[in-house]
């Protein structure tokens, strides 16, 4: 509370408001960005609203996108404080224009700007223009300015990061600028995610058998490649057709170990998760820590679930390895 949000040049300097508003204290950061997909809502981020009156903005999750909306608000901010990890190419994250910065008002047109900040609010990369602090300005016409290393595609803006230290405690934030009279500008966020280089590129692939029931047997599908730094998918079928107990078996070793119960157990297991499996299937999903230290590291899985009409009473799916890595 009380944290000054970077504005524009020339706009007056308001406080975030609210309990927990405005950028996290250093020594509360952690390495890499967080949750930049909002698979978990918007957990790791902070929202600011200032300047609002009996309509102020907000963020909300719409889509399982971050939806910034500027309703009678001056300013309505998403923000993350993180420490820059070894490795790190680029930050980057997709911006639709939904519902778009409206134009029915003329005076002082909405913005969108987005800056990376180091400590004292300095911009940790360089700015699109002298006096500014972001790296993205997009006006309210559709004009994009962009810092002189960015890049945007009209969907992905991109800044590269070879220019800011390991290590280095920075603050990524996301400003709507409702300027005018107007309430129903406003811009969605998704994937923000940094861009490790670690010599290996993630991968993933199947092996062993399976054990089937009647209708098959259960299947892990990765929805991405396992890469250090961002969220990971798996998708996990159900062949059962209703909900069933399940256990999932993860270690860092493959093997290939009779149950029993039919079908090989097919990972030297350090953990055992059980659950239960929805008749539509589950998609589970896992933050990526941005740690070199990590690099290549291989992770094995498999699920086996109870099943009236296999043979031995239950089903199982076959070994998935996953490499973590670079995109």
């Amino acid at each position: 509370p009380g944290t000054a949000l970077p504005l524009p040049p020339g706009a007056p300097s308001l406080p975030a408001a609210g309990p927990g508003s405005g950028p996290l204290q250093a020594g509360s950061a952690e390495p890499g960005l967080h949750n930049g997909a909002f698979l978990h809502g918007l957990d790791d981020w902070t929202v600011g609203e200032s300047g609002g009156g009996p309509a102020p903005g907000g963020v909300t999750l719409v889509d399982g996108q971050a939806q910034l909306l500027e309703g009678d608000s001056f300013l309505v901010s998403l923000s993350q404080t993180f420490v820059v990890p070894a490795g790190a190419l680029a930050l980057s994250f997709d911006l639709h224009a939904i519902p778009g910065l409206d134009t029915t008002d003329d005076f002082l047109p909405d913005a969108f700007e987005v800056h990376l900040l180091a400590p004292g609010d300095f911009p940790a990369v360089d700015p699109w223009a002298v006096f500014a602090t972001s790296f993205f300005n997009l006006q309210e016409d559709g004009a994009v300015n962009l810092g002189p290393t960015a890049t945007f595609d009209g969907v992905r803006v991109s800044v590269p990061l070879d220019g800011v230290p390991a290590d280095s405690v920075v603050t990524l934030v996301f400003d709507l600028i409702g300027a005018d009279l107007d309430l129903g500008g406003g811009v969605r966020i998704d994937d923000a995610a940094l861009a490790l280089d670690c010599g290996v590129t993630a991968s993933w692939s199947h092996y062993g058998g399976t054990w089937p029931g009647p209708n098959g047997a259960p299947t892990l599908t990765p929805l991405s490649d396992r890469v250090l730094g961002q969220a990971f998918q798996i998708e996990i079928s159900n062949p059962t057709g209703v909900d069933a107990d399940a256990f999932g078996f993860i270690g860092l070793s493959p093997a290939i170990l009779p149950s029993g119960f039919g079908g090989d157990l097919l990972v030297d297991s350090i953990n055992m998760i059980v659950f239960t499996l929805p008749a539509q299937g589950l998609v589970v999903t896992h933050d990526n820590d941005a740690d070199l230290a990590l690099c290549g590291l291989p992770v094995y899985s498999q699920v086996v679930v109870a099943d009236a009409g296999a043979s031995h009473g239950f089903t199982f799916s076959a070994g998935l390895e996953t490499i973590l890595g670079s995109p």
